[in-house]
């Protein structure tokens, strides 16, 4: 299982970064953050996945989920904490 700390929360959706997957400007995805020749691909930024939040509730809590990146087939752990942005 995989550890995330979500991003940002509201009283439906929870979002966090991916560690394993890359988006540019225009919504390409990659599988790395760098280029083919090694050299750091500073247009790419991780991918926001998001859940339904079926607590609807805004405090601190951990919850598991099947992950939405088709470069990670294992289950995701996010964890609300104080640095998770309340919207």
């Amino acid at each position: 299982m995989v550890e995330v700390i979500a991003s940002k929360i509201s009283i439906r959706k929870i979002y966090y970064e991916c560690p394993f997957c890359f988006t540019n400007k225009s919504g390409k995805h990659f599988k790395s953050q760098f280029f083919k020749n090694g050299k750091l691909a500073r247009g790419r930024f991780p991918t926001i996945h998001h859940h339904g939040n079926e607590t609807q509730k805004l405090d601190n809590f951990e919850t598991s989920r099947c992950s939405h990146c088709s470069e990670n087939r294992e289950s995701v752990l996010i964890k609300i904490t104080d640095q998770t942005e309340r919207i």
